[in-house]
């Protein structure tokens, strides 16, 4: 999947990709030395969550969750 920036960089990157299910997508991108994990779940018409996870030589370095709500 080609990314027109990557999670922290500003330019593009290119990310494996899959469905665990119809409602979940999982991305994987690497670059600089980080691997970049997310999983992006529906919920319903008007949410989504964002899991992220970086890892570095193997070692998880930031795990974040986010909520996002659509605004149109």
């Amino acid at each position: 999947l080609y990314r027109d920036r990557g999670f922290a960089t500003s330019k593009p990157v290119t990310a494996d990709f899959y469905f665990s299910n119809p409602e979940t997508l999982c991305l994987r991108t690497e670059y600089k030395g980080s691997v970049f994990e997310e999983e992006l779940k529906l919920i319903g018409q008007q949410y989504r969550t964002r899991q992220t996870i970086i890892s570095r030589k193997g070692e998880q370095q930031m795990i974040g969750q986010y909520l996002e709500k659509r605004l149109a």
